[in-house]
C-alpha cells in the first residue's frame, strides 16, 4: 500500500485506464456527499429515539413493519422516503467510465437509485430500492412518491392491502437472487472500486480475499477496516478524489 496520496492517485489512474472490466460498490458515503444522513450516525440516532421513541434499528425491521405500521411508515416517509439525495460528481465519473467501455457494473448499497437516473447502467439494488414497493397481496408495484404521498399506510390502490416497502429491512436476508449477481459481476471484474464505505459490511465481507488476481481500490473518509485488504486506497472525498482517476 502506498500512503503517498499523490503517487497513489497515479498508479489508481493507470490501473484504472488499463482495466477492461471494472465494478463499482457505491456506499453510505455516497449518500452523504449527495446531501443525505445517516440515520446510524449517534446524533441522528438519538434524534430519532427522541422523536419517534425508537431507535432506527428497531423501526428498520420487518418484525417493527408488521407489529406497528403506522408508527413504521411514520417514520419510513419522512426519514428515508423523503431524504434528498443528489448526484455528484463521481456520478459523471463513473458515467465516463461507462462510456469508455470500462464499468461493467454498479453495486449500490443505498436505497437511492440515482446511479440509474444518471445514465448507469446494470445497477444491482443489494438492499433494495425506494421505488420498488409492492402490494402484499397482489403484488403491484409503486414507486417513492405514491408512498409518500398516501395517508397513514399506504394501501394498494387495486386491492386494498398494505404496501411494503422496497428495501430490505435489518432482520432480513438480501435476496438470492440479487446477490448472485453481484457475486457473477464480481467474479469476472479485473478491478473493483470500493467507494465511500467502511469496509465492514457482512454480507460482501467475502470480496476482501476471495479474487485474489483482481485490482482492488477504496476510496473513503473512513478508512477503518480497509487497510490490507486494498491494493491502493486513498481517504478522502469521493466526489473530490475520483474524477482525478478518469
Amino acid at each position: 500500500m502506498n500512503y503517498n496520496v499523490e503517487n497513489t492517485i497515479k498508479w489508481m489512474k493507470q490501473h484504472l485506464n488499463e482495466a477492461n472490466n471494472v465494478v463499482a460498490f457505491l456506499g453510505i458515503e455516497m449518500v452523504l456527499e449527495g446531501g443525505g444522513y445517516s440515520l446510524l450516525d449517534n446524533d441522528e440516532t438519538y434524534r430519532v429515539e427522541d422523536e419517534y421513541g425508537y431507535s432506527p434499528e428497531e423501526m428498520l425491521t420487518g418484525a417493527f413493519y408488521s407489529a406497528k405500521r403506522e408508527k413504521f411508515f411514520q417514520f419510513y416517509k419522512k426519514e428515508i422516503a423523503s431524504m434528498q439525495v443528489n448526484p455528484t460528481a463521481t456520478h459523471d465519473a463513473l458515467k465516463q467510465l461507462q462510456d469508455r467501455g470500462k464499468l461493467k457494473a454498479i453495486i449500490n448499497m443505498n436505497y437511492h437509485e440515482i446511479p440509474k437516473y444518471m445514465g448507469l447502467n446494470n445497477v444491482i439494488n443489494l438492499h433494495g430500492s425506494l421505488n420498488e414497493n409492492h402490494c402484499t397481496k397482489c403484488h403491484k408495484m409503486f414507486n417513492s412518491n405514491y408512498v409518500i404521498k398516501s395517508q397513514g399506510v399506504p394501501l394498494c390502490d387495486e386491492c386494498q392491502s398494505p404496501i411494503r416497502p422496497g428495501l430490505r429491512l435489518i432482520d432480513e436476508r438480501i435476496n438470492d437472487a440479487v446477490l448472485m449477481r453481484a457475486v457473477n459481476v464480481c467474479e469476472r471484474a479485473d478491478l473493483v472500486l470500493h467507494l465511500g464505505y467502511n469496509f465492514t459490511e457482512e454480507e460482501i465481507k467475502y470480496k476482501a480475499d476471495r479474487y485474489v488476481n483482481q485490482i482492488k481500490m477504496a476510496i473513503t473518509q473512513n478508512p477503518s477496516g480497509i487497510h490490507g485488504k486494498m491494493d491502493f486506497m486513498v481517504q478522502g472525498e469521493v466526489k473530490k478524489i475520483l474524477p482525478q482517476l478518469i
